[in-house]
């Protein structure tokens, strides 16, 4: 876990992007991610909660809202899995060759935003 001051800055980042009017906005699509998920359990007739659920659905949310496309959303996993595990090092320039996975992080180096799935 990441503690303050650290994550203070970073769930400011985030509290930009997730208020209360930007959520309503998208709660069809938020509706649709959770049915999906779950529809995909039922199928199965089981799953692994944690990895297939409550992963899952803020995930997909999350990278929804971020305009991160599916294809990313294992990078923002993980990126933000680093982010948040103070055990590892923090690294001088850490980033700056585009080969390390970094998600971009304007708005203008994104795919442009498709549909859910």
């Amino acid at each position: 876990m990441m503690d303050p001051p650290d994550h203070d800055k970073h769930r400011a980042i985030l509290n930009k992007v997730f208020t209360p009017r930007a959520v309503a906005a998208r709660e069809d699509d938020i509706r649709a991610v959770i049915t999906e998920l779950l529809d995909d359990v039922i199928e199965r007739g089981e799953c692994d909660f944690v990895s297939e659920v409550a992963v899952q659905f803020p995930l997909a949310v999350t990278a929804n809202m971020l305009g991160v496309p599916h294809s990313d959303r294992g990078k923002l996993f993980d990126w933000t899995n680093k982010m948040a595990d103070v055990s590892l090092p923090a690294r001088a320039g850490a980033g700056d060759d585009a080969g390390d996975g970094r998600l971009p992080a304007r708005a203008d180096q994104r795919a442009p935003r498709t549909a859910h799935r």
